[in-house]
């Protein structure tokens, strides 16, 4: 303790004798809006309840951040169905086509199938037969 009768006196922000100091101070400085503020200012931002609520309302802004970027994310991901919808439907259109033109080859092989070159060559010599034959009777 000193000892020219002092008492050194220790104060916590935010405590009711710091605000009500304050509040003494900005009565005796008279009109000076400028050191109001300033006294305001130091009164609500030094204050521990106003620590305490920065801090909640911080811990607050983060995990609402957190919690945005985890639907941003989800919603990403769910992008990808979307972009396979676009595929599989490319795939689908592709598959008819080259379903189209496999029957296509099957319609000219089932063609080509039914002939018989053994046939064809018989009925040729029948025809060559049958020429000689009308034009030896006239």
């Amino acid at each position: 303790m000193p000892s020219n009768g002092q008492n050194a006196i220790t104060q916590v922000p935010g405590s009711p004798n710091l605000t009500q100091d304050l509040t003494n101070l900005a009565g005796q400085t008279g009109t000076d809006p400028m050191l109001t503020i300033v006294l305001a200012l130091v009164a609500v931002l030094g204050g521990g309840t106003a620590w305490k609520f920065y801090r909640q309302y911080s811990e607050q802004k983060h995990d609402e951040r957190m919690q945005q970027m985890k639907l941003d994310s989800k919603s990403k991901s769910d992008d990808a169905p979307g972009e396979c919808k676009s595929v599989h439907a490319q795939l689908n259109a592709e598959i008819t086509q080259i379903k189209t033109r496999l029957n296509e080859v099957d319609n000219k092989l089932a063609i080509n199938a039914d002939f018989d070159g053994d046939r064809l060559a018989r009925r040729v010599k029948k025809l060559e037969r049958w020429r000689k034959d009308t034009e030896e009777d006239e």
